[in-house]
């Protein structure tokens, strides 16, 4: 079994976090900014504020509040076995984004009745009108 200590403690710069020993609402929103059991954060700056940087961003931590995080060292098994779903990019589908490929340029022809020519129409523009006097 693993040591765990708080995460002021801390011995090294990377650790995972194994529990969140805090009220219900200082908890989710640490969950919220990144901060949940099985995530591997890295120590950027020791003292108070406690900076950690986890999931792409950097977060500072009062000294009480680091205290409360409750942490186990950064060993490949042991963020295999809590990794979240999020943490590993090959189980879930990636969203897809848009390219400019999907962008039509040119604007939509309508028809206005059987046999008569075709108008193009253009989005009206919502933009305000400013006339200088």
């Amino acid at each position: 079994m693993s040591e765990e200590m708080a995460l002021d403690r801390a011995s090294t710069p990377e650790v995972v976090i194994r529990q969140l020993d805090l009220p219900d609402s200082c908890a989710l929103r640490l969950k919220a900014m990144g901060l949940f059991e099985g995530q591997r954060v890295e120590i950027a700056r020791w003292g108070n504020p406690l900076v950690v940087k986890a999931a792409g961003s950097k977060i500072a931590l009062a000294r009480e509040i680091a205290r409360h995080i409750l942490v186990g060292p950064a060993t490949s098994s042991a963020s295999s076995e809590e990794a979240s779903p999020a943490d590993s990019p090959a189980s879930e589908p990636r969203p897809s984004v848009a390219t400019p490929a999907d962008f039509d340029p040119q604007p939509t022809r309508r028809t206005t009745g059987a046999g008569s020519a075709a108008s193009t129409s253009f989005p009206s523009s919502t933009a305000p009108s400013h006339s200088r006097s």
